[in-house]
């Protein structure tokens, strides 16, 4: 099975979305009140998932 990759794509998503963690941190913490280590994780987590969902979604464009 291959899934599709564009290193260059990846890259440049995976970026701009790091950029947005601090921006979902700091809305974690105006909801709640507070900021647990599971929240930070989750984010960590989230981060290159959601990369390579809008990787691929650009790729769907391109073709």
């Amino acid at each position: 099975m291959h899934f599709p990759f564009n290193r260059k794509v990846f890259d440049k998503v995976f970026w701009r979305v790091s950029l947005l963690a601090p921006v979902a941190w700091v809305a974690i913490y105006f909801i709640w009140g507070e900021l647990l280590i599971a929240d930070i994780v989750g984010v960590i987590i989230t981060v290159p998932i959601l990369s390579y969902l809008i990787h691929v979604i650009l790729l769907m464009r391109q073709e």
